[in-house]
């Protein structure tokens, strides 16, 4: 596998970040906008967030862009993620490995600002199975099912949380 990184979102990232948004599978599984503009990549890539931290996934030397990872939130001691992954770069172990690498940052966070984190959680729609077995590899066990807050088509779906315990 080619090695991954994470770098912060810059105003270059607007134009891959806007293609990468036209997958019709990223568009299912994620409460993107739809349909997906330019002017939504520019405010992702540029504008303010909510999420407490998000990051460009890459690989290879020099970095070439791949997908965006981040912390939804940390709250009562578990951090959300969320992450999705441009389609011609899917199934290369990618993914996982920047999973690992965001763990690898909350533990970062946990000494260096002493956030307590003790859970890193993702919520994962029951049909998404690719992203499932993503999450599973590396090291998430699945502890309950439920209803939202995962989406398909913006609509609410049975959701699977798993949880990996720091």
């Amino acid at each position: 596998m080619t090695s991954v990184g994470l770098r912060q979102l810059t105003p270059g990232d607007v134009d891959w970040i806007f293609e990468a948004c036209q997958d019709l599978d990223i568009q299912r599984w994620t409460q993107i906008p739809r349909p997906y503009a330019r002017e939504h990549a520019v405010f992702f890539a540029t504008g303010a967030s909510d999420e407490f931290a998000r990051w460009v996934v890459e690989v290879g030397e020099p970095g070439e862009p791949i997908g965006v990872i981040g912390i939804h939130e940390i709250e009562d001691s578990m951090a959300s993620i969320g992450y999705w992954i441009a389609p011609q770069y899917r199934g290369r172990g990618s993914t996982t490995a920047a999973i690992s690498l965001v763990c690898d940052e909350i533990e970062r966070y946990r000494r260096e600002a002493g956030i307590e984190v003790d859970i890193v959680r993702a919520f994962i729609a029951r049909d998404n199975g690719a992203s499932r077995r993503t999450v599973e590899k590396a090291g998430f066990e699945m502890v309950e099912e439920r209803l939202g807050p995962a989406v398909e088509d913006l609509v609410p779906v049975q959701t699977c949380v798993y949880v990996k315990r720091l």
